[in-house]
């Protein structure tokens, strides 16, 4: 003769089966994340791409130079953008246009600065982020007369 559950052993059954999939599910994304993590190595030489490089643009002591700096935000950063992270709702730019818009004119905005050393912040490559936009590339073909290094 079979023996029926009764109501109070079926709810517990049934809550530990929910909790025990719910944390299956975070185990598996733990794993996810932490097999798919990819961290730049540190301490890497930096190679500088010299395109105008002369004798005389090394530098030098005793010269005043000016610097700019500037965090591009992943092209994303339009001013009606809202950064997850600053509280607010997107974590990708609006579209690929829109990232080869915004770098476009960080660029121009630096070449109309004209400081004799740039510092550009939040430059990527190939990220989903940014529609997989080559923002370096666009930077190289704004600023030409600059040397870089990535």
């Amino acid at each position: 003769m079979k023996k029926k559950w009764s109501v109070k052993k079926k709810i517990v059954v049934t809550l530990l089966s929910v909790i025990a999939a719910f944390l299956l599910v975070v185990i598996v994304y733990v794993l996810y994340v932490f097999g798919t993590y990819h961290r730049i190595k540190d301490k890497q030489p930096i190679e500088i791409n010299s395109l105008n490089a002369t004798e005389g643009s090394k530098v030098k002591t005793g010269v005043e130079y000016t610097a700019g700096t500037y965090n591009v935000g992943f092209g994303a950063y339009t001013p009606d953008y809202s950064f997850f992270m600053d509280g607010g709702k997107s974590s990708w730019a609006k579209s690929k246009e829109s990232v080869e818009s915004d770098i476009q004119g960080a660029g121009e905005l630096v070449a109309s600065k004209d400081p004799d050393f740039a510092l550009i912040q939040e430059v990527d490559l190939n990220s989903t982020r940014s529609y997989h936009v080559d923002e370096y590339s666009i930077l190289k073909d704004t600023i030409p007369s600059y040397n870089t290094g990535f």
